[in-house]
């Protein structure tokens, strides 16, 4: 053999190798963000929440009420929190005649001090009451099956969604929490616990009773605790 054949053999083993390692450092930067958005590798992915999977998008119309009051969609409700104690403009953000119209009106008010600490349990709360109080939604949630929910954009929100490759998915993970909450039968209680403030178990007043007794009506505690 020719050293110029050997040479040609080192070069080639060496390209070769150079290719795997690529593919390698790929691959592990494929898995990082599948973690990152909260993905399987194992599961295909709904990444365009259009037409058929349009009803997972916040804009999407659906009733949804927030500490009493009914909103025409998440982005109402969530743009609307954005106001805080400020009702003219709250009131001008529910009222608005479109969910994008909704979302320009909550890009121009101040944000409250902890909205960066609670914008995360709001957005779970609002998708919660979205897709519990309408059946047909609920469905359509469950019948995204196993597979990953990337909430992609072309506008660069990164926290929300995913962007040009990059993002924390936020949105996307809410929604298949809900979904594996609907599929185990949890998502009502889920929805109750964090739309209305229930009774703890341990309440003292909890599980008080009627009790009638020669004419006379008597209350008396009796525990309501399985």
């Amino acid at each position: 053999m020719t050293s110029l054949s050997r040479a040609s053999k080192r070069k080639d083993a060496r390209d070769a190798a150079e290719r795997s390692i690529s593919v390698e450092a790929e691959l592990i930067a494929l898995r990082r963000k599948a973690a990152a958005w909260g993905a399987s590798e194992e599961q295909e992915s709904i990444t365009d929440f259009t037409g058929r999977w349009e009803a997972l998008a916040n804009w999407f119309p659906a009733a949804v009420v927030h500490r009493g009051v009914r909103y025409a969609s998440v982005e109402h409700a969530f743009q609307a929190a954005k106001a805080g104690a400020d009702a003219d403009a709250a009131r001008a953000i529910r009222e608005a005649k479109t969910p994008q119209a909704a979302h320009a009106l909550g890009q121009k008010v101040p944000l409250p001090q902890d909205w960066e600490r609670r914008k995360l349990g709001l957005m779970e709360a609002l998708l919660r009451d979205k897709f519990v109080r309408d059946a047909a939604l609920r469905e359509r949630l469950l019948r995204t099956d196993q597979q990953n929910l990337i909430a992609t954009n072309s506008w660069g929100e990164t926290f929300w969604g995913v962007s040009g490759g990059r993002g924390s998915n936020a949105l996307g993970k809410a929604l298949m929490k809900l979904r594996s909450e609907a599929r185990e039968g949890a998502d009502v209680t889920a929805w109750l616990s964090s739309s209305f403030d229930l009774a703890r178990a341990d309440d003292p007043h909890d599980g008080l009773s009627l009790e009638a007794r020669k004419g006379s009506l008597r209350h008396t505690p009796r525990s309501t605790r399985r």
